[in-house]
């Protein structure tokens, strides 16, 4: 009688797939939390500073404005100089004449026109320092064209109780007021000084005050 040999018992059965999966998951979680994350090298840049270059390269894409707007031409403490350095704009000679709003001709321009018109020489003005201001005198010619001969009249002067009127605080409105005096002495019977700055059309009645008081 054959004698029947003991077949060996099945493995067991794996595990189910559901538990293996999960343990793996755990496991492949617990993994990441101890692994540090991949360092990005493409931003490297081979230097001996110590400094991070990724502020280096966020202050040269960023900060491109820095530099131009520091050296733009209107900011910084320059820009500022230039500005007091410049100040407000001058006077020009009609608003120091005749004011800010008055839009006639000058004196000297007028008596100028004058002279042309009647084909004398230009007027000659002498100008006179004093210890209140400045005052200006008036000397006006005219040359013969047959003979070339020059005729001269005396300077234009003011009598002692009106001299006052002729000194000025500068030497500019001392030569337009001898010129407003020299119109008077020679065209008084024009109504030339409806034309004069307001002040000198003042100095123009004082004048013919005068006038009438030496015609007595």
């Amino acid at each position: 009688m054959a004698k029947h040999k003991k077949t060996p018992a099945p493995p067991p059965p794996p595990p189910a797939a559901s538990g293996s999966a999960g343990k793996g998951s755990s496991s492949g979680k617990k993994d990441t939390k101890k692994k540090p994350p991949a360092e990005d090298d493409s931003f490297i840049v081979f230097t001996n500073s110590d400094k991070d270059p990724k502020r280096r390269g966020g202050n040269s894409s960023g900060g491109g404005g820095g530099p131009s707007s520091k050296g733009g031409p209107s900011s910084g403490p320059a820009a500022g100089q230039e500005s007091l350095d410049s100040g407000p704009p001058k006077p020009t000679v009609k608003q120091i004449i005749g004011g800010a709003s008055w839009t006639g001709k000058l004196p000297v321009n007028l008596l100028s026109e004058h002279c042309q018109r009647q084909k004398w020489d230009r007027p000659e003005y002498n100008t006179m320092k004093t210890k209140d201001g400045f005052s200006v005198i008036v000397s006006l010619s005219a040359r013969n064209p047959k003979t070339q001969e020059v005729t001269k009249l005396p300077p234009f002067k003011l009598p002692p109780s009106h001299v006052h009127l002729a000194i000025k605080p500068t030497a500019l409105e001392a030569k337009h007021f001898a010129a407003t005096y020299a119109l008077f002495r020679v065209c008084s019977m024009k109504n030339i000084h409806m034309t004069l700055p307001p002040d000198h059309r003042g100095y123009w009645k004082e004048l013919e005050q005068l006038k009438k008081e030496d015609v007595k």
